[in-house]
């Protein structure tokens, strides 16, 4: 999870999931969890792991559709 207006640290999202490699969701794999692309909420997510920025905490009045 990261705010909207803030883009994704590869660098440190690799070292917090202790991996060499990362990629994008495939069209089919996002449709198959049932999630909406580039408005995604973690809320109602099952068998996932949720790595959040330090970012969301501080924040207020988000909107999502679930």
């Amino acid at each position: 999870m990261i705010r909207g207006d803030l883009q994704v640290n590869e660098i440190k999202l690799k070292n917090a999931l202790h991996c060499q490699d990362l990629r994008l969701a495939t069209d089919a794999e996002v449709k198959e969890r049932g999630i909406i692309a580039g408005s995604a909420s973690p809320v109602g997510l099952k068998d996932a792991m949720v790595v959040a920025d330090d970012s969301v905490k501080s924040g207020t009045n988000f909107f999502g559709r679930w």
